[in-house]
């Protein structure tokens, strides 16, 4: 039998490039709307996005463009394998009040690098609370 865990208050995702930040905040607005059909555990989290990363990319940030070249950080050209470059570990999670406690830690500016879903408010009725710091 399926045993229900209750969900979190607040989950935040730290990725250190604001690059992608769009993509953060589409994931959790989805995780937000519909968070009684997911596991929202550190591993959970995890998974759902590990899996979800690439499919997510391609969808909100590529917008069926076609590939473009990368460069690295001396302007060499580099491969770029979204998949890869956009997995999360367990320490990229935070929950409740896991979530004040990493913005405290940081002086309460993150570069836009940690994104925050908060489960208790909306500013549209069914529309869950999304932002980043």
């Amino acid at each position: 039998m399926f045993k229900k865990i209750p969900a979190p208050n607040r989950v935040g995702i730290r990725f250190s490039d604001n690059d992608f930040e769009s993509l953060f905040a589409h994931f959790l607005k989805r995780v937000g709307e519909e968070y009684s059909f997911y596991e929202l555990t550190k591993p959970g989290i995890v998974d759902l996005w590990n899996r979800s990363s690439e499919g997510l990319y391609h969808l909100i940030l590529r917008r069926n463009q076609p590939e473009q070249q990368h460069y690295d950080m001396k302007g060499k050209p580099c491969s770029f394998n979204p998949k890869e470059y956009l997995r999360l570990a367990e320490k990229d999670i935070y929950l409740d009040d896991e979530v004040d406690t990493y913005i405290a830690a940081q002086g309460g500016g993150c570069n836009r690098e940690f994104h925050v879903v908060d489960l208790r408010y909306s500013q549209v009725p069914g529309w869950p609370y999304v932002y980043s710091v």
